[in-house]
């Protein structure tokens, strides 16, 4: 399956990223190649088969409780943080309304 340069472009944006022209024919090929591959999915015979609804529903994989703890202070989140307003991290805004 190839994908067409609309579905790239329209990827490209989602992503925040601009491709060349390479890159795009290469993302295309890698694109086309995953898609072939789940697509052999759709032969596996899973006839007879129990759903999983859960990886965990299995009692050697239980997990732990979950306890909420004070790992960490507000201010020790804070600590490394690339840009802070007041108490709160700071980051750019990635979605606009016109999208």
């Amino acid at each position: 399956m190839a994908l067409d340069n609309n579905t790239l472009s329209k990827l490209e944006a989602l992503a925040l990223i601009k491709l060349t022209a390479d890159q795009k024919q290469e993302l295309s090929k890698d694109l086309a190649e995953l898609v072939a591959m789940i697509d052999k999915l759709q032969d596996v015979n899973t006839e007879g088969v129990e759903p999983l609804v859960n990886p965990n529903e299995d009692s050697k994989h239980q997990l732990r409780s979950d306890i909420s703890q004070n790992e960490l202070t507000q201010s020790e989140a804070l600590q490394n943080a690339r840009k802070k307003k007041a108490n709160y991290f700071s980051v750019p805004k990635v979605i606009n309304k016109e999208s």
